[in-house]
């Protein structure tokens, strides 16, 4: 069973990365600390709904439309696009749309 998370987001490091963003994953808003005394800035994360695998948090906030600057778009599709397991479509029209397809599928792996 894959990890679940209540946080997500993303963050720039000072250093690291060509100061790209990065997608984060969090259990407790005391992550946003931490990243800060490891330089990194620009921290935008939100809590979710409820716990959701790294895919789920990623296709929850393209849904909900989470931001709307391109480098951080770019930086959600290339994170989804590198995980093997994402199943849900990133092409939905909002963030109803998205729970009702990761309910189905919820559904239809606890009938398998």
């Amino acid at each position: 069973m894959e990890k679940t998370f209540t946080y997500a987001g993303v963050a720039q490091h000072r250093n690291k990365y060509k100061g790209q963003f990065r997608v984060m994953f969090a259990n407790s808003a005391d992550r946003v600390p931490h990243l800060i005394k490891h330089n990194y800035y620009n921290i935008d994360i939100i809590q979710l709904k409820h716990p959701m695998t790294k895919c789920q948090a990623i296709e929850y906030l393209l849904a909900i439309n989470f931001s709307n600057d391109e480098q951080i778009l770019q930086c959600l599709h290339d994170t989804l696009a590198k995980r093997p397991t994402a199943k849900v479509s990133t092409n939905l029209q909002n963030a109803d749309d998205w729970l009702q397809q990761v309910d189905a599928l919820i559904n239809s792996a606890s009938t398998a």
